[in-house]
């Protein structure tokens, strides 16, 4: 979808986002959309590692009750 966005196209962006938010901003709106996009990625990946972990421990629950039974 995106594959064909060349130089002019970003530069149109980048001047139209310049009249839109002024010049003062623009800093400040690439950081924010920095930490968001980093606090994403940190929350995707974090969740997943919870998800792994409960599944661990499920499993060791689950064999320990095995052997018990045994």
């Amino acid at each position: 979808m995106f594959r064909d966005i060349g130089i002019e196209e970003l530069l149109v962006i980048f001047i139209i986002a310049l009249l839109v938010f002024g010049a003062s901003k623009l800093p400040k709106i690439g950081e924010d959309l920095g930490k968001a996009m980093r606090n994403f990625r940190d929350a995707v990946s974090g969740q997943s590692k919870d998800v792994k972990t409960e599944v661990d421990v499920a499993g060791a629950l689950d064999s320990k009750d095995q052997k018990n039974r045994l």
